[in-house]
């Protein structure tokens, strides 16, 4: 995405033996992040706790795929500087990212929250189309932010925007418009992957306005954090979307009327 874009790793490094590492810690992390998110998910669909063998194959067939997808991210990515730094320090032992990175991360994620509101504001779901006694509670949003933020920048960001990239550049040079392209795209199927929420909080069918506010607004955050990504590793758009996330499923619903 240009020098001052594409984070710092350069983009003639050699895969690092350590991205079978980084995709463990990453698979593990979102594995468990698919058992914190039930609360909130079995709160939205009004389902029951499935037995515990389903629960602990969820877990591990969730880590295989996060895992897979992180490493094929890494491999696919890294050379285009793409890549998860933050976790690359910390298994080399070396100083994390500066402290200023992680509160522009935050800052980003608090702005994709309100940039989506406003979006859904300019073009607004029907009235009365959300049942908020289907809204989880604020503790369960809090810890379905981590499934968020692991698991869904890992499948769109650290492994969608890389392949994407990756295909690209088997014709193209890495120039910006081909990152930027590859974040778009990513970040309008990222909007369209949250369509199917839609009928646990509404009866309303969905509908051609529904679907443009639903993935306009989700975009709008996936581009965000897809710059971050690009900019400085997955680790700060894994933060951002935790942000977002807060705003949206932990501090919105403290604050919004129940029915």
């Amino acid at each position: 995405m240009s020098e001052t874009v594409v984070n710092e790793i350069a983009l003639n490094d050699r895969p690092d033996h350590r991205n079978g590492a980084i995709a463990l810690v990453l698979g593990a992390s979102g594995a468990i992040a698919s058992l914190l998110v039930l609360p909130y998910a079995l709160a939205m669909t009004q389902k029951a706790w499935p037995p515990i063998g389903g629960i602990l194959v969820t877990f591990g067939a969730n880590f295989v795929v996060i895992a897979l997808l992180a490493y094929i991210g890494l491999r696919a990515g890294q050379r285009f500087g793409l890549d998860s730094p933050a976790i690359r320090r910390w298994l080399a032992g070396a100083s994390a990212p500066p402290s200023s990175r992680w509160i522009l991360a935050i800052v980003v994620g608090i702005v994709a929250a309100v940039a989506a509101g406003l979006l859904q504001a300019i073009l607004p779901l029907p009235a009365d189309a959300i049942d908020v006694s289907h809204i989880p509670a604020s503790w369960k949003g809090l810890l379905a932010s981590f499934y968020g933020g692991i698991v869904e920048e890992t499948a769109f960001r650290l492994f969608l925007v890389s392949a994407l990239v990756w295909l690209a550049t088997r014709i193209l040079s890495p120039r910006p418009s081909v990152y930027w392209t590859a974040i778009v795209i990513a970040a309008i199927l990222f909007g369209a992957a949250h369509l199917p929420n839609w009928s646990a909080v509404s009866e309303v069918p969905l509908n051609p306005a529904i679907v443009i506010s639903i993935i306009s607004a989700n975009a709008v955050c996936g581009i965000a954090f897809g710059w971050l990504f690009c900019r400085y590793g997955i680790e700060h758009a894994i933060a951002a979307h935790f942000s977002t996330d807060i705003v949206l499923h932990v501090l919105l619903p403290l604050i919004m009327p129940q029915g």
